[in-house]
């Protein structure tokens, strides 16, 4: 039988004969999951400053940033179809 990590705290790890190593566990995943979201945030930041340094301004990075690391799901050919102009003159 095969369990997940988080399905078998919950499951066999009963709150009431295991407070203290179930809030561990809690506090520890939860710490987990923030670490996962950062350096996966940080790999995007760095990727899109060494890709496009000599073209992002500041704006362009905090919105690309904003972006990638949103679960939205864009449906860019809507996006396309409603733009006019896709590129602004300088």
């Amino acid at each position: 039988m095969e369990v997940n990590l988080r399905d078998f705290y919950r499951k066999y790890l009963d709150q009431d004969k295991f407070p203290n190593l179930r809030k561990f566990v809690v506090s520890e995943m939860a710490l987990f999951g923030s670490k996962y979201l950062c350096e996966q945030f940080f790999s995007k930041m760095g990727f899109m400053k060494s890709s496009y340094r000599s073209i992002l301004t500041d704006e362009h990075l905090g919105n690309g940033l904003r972006v990638t690391s949103t679960s939205i799901k864009v449906n860019l050919d809507k996006v396309i179809r409603n733009k006019s102009q896709l590129h602004i003159s300088h």
